[in-house]
C-alpha cells in the first residue's frame, strides 16, 4: 500500500479501515474478498480526491457519505458491485464538471436552466446544486434502480428539481429497453435502444424543455453511446444545439463519431475542449 493510500486509510472509520486492510491480506493470500472488503477499497480510493467527509452508513446494503462542503452533502451509494462509488469519484473527487460550473459562473445568470441526461444516482445533479446554488435542474434518468437512488439523493439534500423524469433522451418520441451489455453492465453504462413494447419512455428535448424559455444554459450528457444518435446528423444535432449556451458531453467512441459530433458543435458556434472524458462546448 503506498503511502498515500495510508494517509487516505487514516481519514477512514476503524470498521472501514479493517475491511480494507482485510482486502489487502486476502489479495496476498489470493483469496477472494468479500463485498464489504471491495466496497471499503473502493471508498479509500475515492477518498484521496474528496474534502472533509464522514461515512454515515456502511454496510453491506448501503453506504452513506457526508461531504463537510460549506452546506453538508449527503450522498448515498449502493456498494460493490455497483460502480456508484466509481461514479461519485469521477464527479466529486475529480471534479469531471469543473469547467461546466466555471461556463454557467460566467454567464452570470441569476437561476441558469440545466438538463442533467443520464443524471444516473444524482452525482451530476447534486455537484450542480452545491457549486451553481440557483440553478434549476432537470434530471432525465430511463432505468428505475438508478431513479430511486437519484430521487434518495435529492431528496436528502433537499433539492428540489425543475422537472424529474424517468426516462431517456432521444431523437424521436419512442418506446425504449435497458441494455446492460456495455462496458461490463455497470450501473453507470446501462443504455437504451428501441422496443417497441419497452418499458421507458423516450423524450425529444424539445419536449423535455418545452414548458422552459430560452435558453439552456447548460446540457449535460452522458448517455452511454446514444449521443450518436442525437448529435452526429445535423437535422437533428442543430434544433438542440442552437437551444444551449453550453454542452457538456461524454462521446463514447465505441458507439458514437466524435468527428462529426465535434464538427457539428463548431458549426454550431460553440468553442469545444476536452477535460478528462468530457467535451465541453461554449458560446463565444
Amino acid at each position: 500500500m503506498a503511502f498515500k493510500q495510508i494517509f487516505h486509510l487514516s481519514r477512514l472509520p476503524r470498521e472501514v479501515r479493517k475491511q480494507v486492510i482485510g482486502h489487502y491480506v486476502n489479495k496476498i493470500l489470493g483469496k477472494p474478498g468479500s463485498t464489504l472488503q471491495k466496497t471499503s477499497k473502493n471508498i479509500l480510493k475515492l477518498a484521496g480526491g474528496l474534502p472533509e467527509f464522514e461515512i454515515e452508513e456502511f454496510s453491506e446494503q448501503h453506504v452513506v457519505i457526508k461531504l463537510l462542503t460549506k452546506q453538508p452533502v449527503h450522498i448515498h451509494a449502493r456498494p460493490y458491485p455497483s460502480s456508484d462509488l466509481f461514479t461519485l469519484k469521477e464527479v466529486w473527487a475529480n471534479h469531471e464538471y469543473e469547467p461546466a460550473v466555471q461556463l454557467l459562473c460566467r454567464q452570470n445568470t441569476t437561476d441558469p436552466l440545466i438538463v442533467d441526461a443520464g443524471s444516473n444516482a444524482g452525482y451530476s445533479a447534486l455537484y450542480f446544486a452545491t457549486y451553481v446554488p440557483n440553478a434549476r435542474i432537470i434530471c432525465i434518468e430511463p432505468d428505475a434502480e438508478n431513479f430511486n437512488i437519484l430521487k434518495t439523493n435529492l431528496s436528502a439534500n433537499h433539492i428540489m428539481p425543475a422537472k424529474l423524469i424517468q426516462g431517456a433522451l432521444y431523437p424521436r418520441s419512442s418506446r425504449l429497453e435497458i441494455k446492460s451489455d456495455y462496458r461490463g453492465g455497470t450501473h453507470a453504462s446501462y443504455y437504451v435502444a428501441e422496443q417497441p413494447e419497452g418499458s421507458i419512455q423516450g423524450y425529444t428535448f424539445q419536449d423535455i424543455v418545452k414548458e422552459f424559455a430560452n435558453p439552456v444554459d447548460l446540457l449535460k450528457v452522458d448517455i452511454e453511446g446514444a449521443e450518436s444518435l442525437l448529435f452526429e446528423d445535423p437535422a437533428i444535432a442543430f434544433p438542440i444545439l442552437e437551444r444551449l449556451q453550453a454542452i457538456a458531453i461524454e462521446i463514447h467512441d465505441e458507439k458514437a463519431n466524435r468527428t462529426r459530433i465535434l464538427e457539428n458543435l463548431k458549426k454550431s458556434g460553440f468553442l469545444v475542449f476536452t477535460r478528462g472524458e468530457t467535451t465541453f462546448g461554449h458560446r463565444r
